[in-house]
């Protein structure tokens, strides 16, 4: 079990706490299909997956995105695994 979980702001407040500890990996994007999905123009149908690895690392995976991924306000790299950290701020689009 990975005890990671993902906040969503808005606002400037969290806005919902989304665990990701069930499984191996979570496909996010726009469609019913995705793991985390949400209506959001920017957000493409498979936008990216959050996967763990053994040993407890958990990486970010932009699946070739229409609008891009943040990690830390820094553009992520498409199909690239980028390690990530608690604290890390993820912008979807």
């Amino acid at each position: 079990i990975h005890p990671w979980s993902l906040e969503v702001i808005k606002d400037g407040s969290i806005y919902n706490t989304i665990p990701i500890q069930e499984k191996g990996h979570f496909i996010i994007g726009r469609i019913e299909l995705c793991d985390i999905h949400w209506d959001h123009p920017l957000l493409s149908r498979y936008h990216a997956v959050i996967q763990h690895r053994d040993g407890g690392q958990v990486f970010l995976y932009d699946l070739g995105s229409t609008h891009g991924t943040k990690l830390n306000k820094r553009d992520v790299k498409p199909q690239r695994y980028i390690p990530l950290r608690t604290g890390d701020t993820i912008t979807f689009g």
